[in-house]
């Protein structure tokens, strides 16, 4: 498919990615009196925000989207940095230090910051694309669950994890229905321990949360479109308007597809060069390390 016009810029520093480590990867560059210019791409509409209150004062609407961003716009203006939202990075040129985005855009860089983040773990299964099936991730993602927060639905949680019972504790009202369905026999048991797993599932259980553990799906079924419930291998169904999906996250590895071998149009994987820096948030950031990468894009 041929493309459009395509808009050239250059900058000192990509950021591939407008997340949490790309955002605080360039107030972190700015506070250390980087000097150079900075471009970043996030295939959101919005600017850069903290997702940690998304699941608790955002969804409960106790704190406005606008106290969860970074730094105000004032921060942005008054510094050499380009945000270029709605955009997904298509394609790395290692050789010709390039980024073609799905927006047309070609950005020039001199070094790389990939910071590309994570995303939920979704089902292999059928019926997860429905109406009324939610993830824990983005702004757009909370907005839904507010919108049908107000019709009261039953709601299942797939997935024993912190996010989702951070999201059930604020959707569960008196009289509704709030299921987990966990595969393994503890929650949380990748991150608890025993005393302390049976705690959170006493305390849930005690605010009329309903735990089914060693209970795996076997899909969502619906109806004209919208989630009605879901399936476990046995047959079994059970009922709900809305579906949380707290199954964790897994890192988006974004494979490019390199344009500058003429006539190839083969996916691999991205090589990293001595220009690259990898800005992972999902595990936690070694102080020293981080400060020893930020120091190699500074020289």
């Amino acid at each position: 498919m041929a493309r459009g016009p395509v808009e050239t810029m250059n900058c000192t520093i990509a950021i591939g990615g407008a997340a949490h480590g790309g955002a605080q990867s360039a107030i972190s560059l700015c506070q250390r009196k980087f000097e150079g210019s900075l471009a970043a791409t996030g295939d959101e509409l919005g600017f850069p925000y903290e997702r940690p209150p998304f699941s608790k004062e955002y969804l409960a609407e106790n704190k406005p989207f606008e106290a969860s961003l970074f730094r105000p716009e004032k921060f942005r203006d008054e510094r050499d940095a380009m945000m270029i939202l709605s955009t997904r990075s298509m394609a790395v040129h290692t050789d010709r230090k390039i980024i073609l985005t799905d927006g047309d855009h070609e950005i020039g860089h001199l070094k790389l910051i990939r910071a590309i983040g994570a995303i939920p773990c979704q089902p292999p299964l059928s019926g997860f694309d429905l109406d009324g099936i939610h993830y824990v991730r983005t702004r757009t993602d909370v907005d839904g669950m507010i919108a049908m927060r107000d019709a009261d639905p039953d709601t299942i949680l797939v997935g024993g994890g912190y996010i989702g019972w951070e999201v059930t504790a604020v959707l569960r009202k008196p009289g509704k229905i709030v299921i987990m369905l966990e595969a393994l026999d503890s929650v949380p048991a990748r991150t608890a321990g025993e005393p302390l797993s049976w705690f959170y599932k006493a305390e849930h259980v005690s605010q009329g949360e309903q735990i089914l553990l060693e209970r795996n799906i076997a899909g969502a079924f619906g109806k004209a479109g919208k989630v009605a419930g879901e399936r476990l291998p046995d047959g079994t169904e059970i009922l709900a308007q809305m579906v949380i999906v707290g199954m964790g996250v897994g890192l988006a590895l974004q494979r490019s597809i390199d344009l500058s071998t003429e006539g190839e149009n083969g996916v691999k994987d991205y090589v990293p060069s001595k220009n690259l820096i990898e800005s992972r948030t999902e595990i936690p950031p070694d102080k020293r390390k981080a400060a020893t990468m930020l120091k190699a894009l500074l020289t």
